[in-house]
């Protein structure tokens, strides 16, 4: 009787195990996708003008053939090419973590993109235009929400990227002061 007892509960825990392993911790189909490159057949030398803004802060420049990258606003002045080329290329090349699909979506309010906290406007040597709308952080605090023109997803993006940009904004990208060459006189001193 015992050994009876003993089989039946072992089969009724196996039941149960099964049970709960495909209706609780079975991985299903999932709402996160590979890493997807949020603008796509974009590159950094396409882009030939540009204009990032938080709120009444804003940052222009535009790409010159003979000078490379110059602002034109807040001044116009030379700009130091390779901030704005890493800050371009964190934006062209830009992975999504997620895409929440349109369905998923009930208001862009929700997601901080009514009021989007940053956007940048992109022109491309093509004549296209991008805007980008990014919007709050992830209730996580280690993502963002970005929105491209009028595509009607909402892309979830990796909070370092937005940091960048906010840096592009609050030191803008004037060219690097050169160092003074070593005179004759300095180097005998």
């Amino acid at each position: 009787m015992r050994w009876r007892s003993t089989i039946i509960l072992v089969i009724l825990a196996l039941l149960l195990g099964l049970f709960v392993y495909f209706t609780e911790l079975r991985p299903g189909p999932s709402n996160t996708t590979e890493s997807i490159t949020v603008l796509q057949d974009v590159h950094v030398d396409d882009v030939t003008e540009f204009r990032l803004q938080r709120d009444q802060q804003a940052l222009e420049a535009y790409y010159s053939t003979d000078e490379g990258w110059v602002l034109r606003y807040p001044v116009h002045s030379p700009a130091d090419s390779d901030r704005i080329r890493q800050a371009l290329g964190f934006l062209v090349y830009a992975h999504a973590s997620r895409v929440l699909p349109p369905r998923e979506i009930t208001s862009l309010a929700d997601y901080g993109l009514a009021t989007p906290a940053l956007q940048w406007r992109l022109q491309l040597r093509t004549g296209r235009r991008i805007l980008i709308l990014v919007g709050d952080q992830t209730p996580q605090k280690m993502y963002y929400y970005l929105k491209k023109g009028d595509d009607e997803s909402i892309y979830i993006v990796a909070t370092n990227l937005v940091e960048v940009w906010n840096q592009l904004l609050d030191v803008p990208p004037f060219p690097p002061t050169p160092t003074p060459a070593a005179t004759a006189a300095s180097v005998q001193q």
